[in-house]
């Protein structure tokens, strides 16, 4: 065997043994994997609000028509009246400390849309959900938030916390209803009640 063809057979293993390390490695290199798409499961209705009745300062449940409304005043130092100071809107309340829970459970057979929510100290009611059918057991409302006074509010004032649902043949509602009175560090709510509201 001459040295050059020595050399050449030592070139000719010396690339093979290269080609093989090179095939090695793409077999050990992990491939970027597409994650499957994964739909959530989501539950037939909302979930139950709820408040820890350890923070109710009053309220009560009422069944206007096939709804059940709980309404009521609770304890939240978040609560403050300081807009500065609340980090989220809502958490902004003209009562110091204290928040509304006005939510509702309808019992029936299907309704048809539309329907809608609608909630608020009188005379301003804001708009809440627009449902385009209810069925039995579904649930929802406004589970926390702050209070947001009338201009001019005074003590002694009668304030009303509306909240109503409007459907195509009634509208049913509840009404949180209590009376200012000054406190150290501002309005504070007494003579706490419930009432239903008539259907209109």
């Amino acid at each position: 065997m001459t040295r050059r063809t020595a050399t050449f057979l030592g070139t000719l293993a010396l690339l093979t043994l290269l080609m093989i390390a090179c095939r090695a490695t793409e077999q050990l290199t992990p491939q970027a994997v597409t994650p499957t798409a994964v739909r959530p499961t989501l539950p037939p209705q909302p979930p139950q609000p709820t408040l820890d009745p350890t923070t109710r300062i009053g309220g009560g449940t009422v069944e206007p028509g096939p709804f059940t409304f709980e309404l009521a005043l609770y304890r939240d130092d978040r609560m403050t009246p300081i807009m500065t100071q609340a980090p989220f809107a809502y958490l902004y309340s003209d009562l110091p400390g204290v928040g509304v829970h006005s939510v509702w459970t309808y019992h029936g057979p299907a309704l048809e849309g539309p329907i809608q929510e609608l909630w608020g100290i009188e005379p301003d009611l804001g708009s809440g959900s627009l449902w385009n059918d209810l069925k039995d057991g579904y649930q929802s409302g406004h589970p926390e938030g702050g209070i947001i006074l009338p201009k001019n509010a005074q003590a002694g004032d009668t304030v009303r916390w509306v909240h109503k649902l409007q459907t195509r043949q009634w509208s049913y509602g509840a009404v949180l209803q209590f009376v200012l009175r000054q406190g150290p560090k501002g309005f504070e709510p007494t003579n706490i009640s419930v009432q239903t509201l008539p259907p209109e």
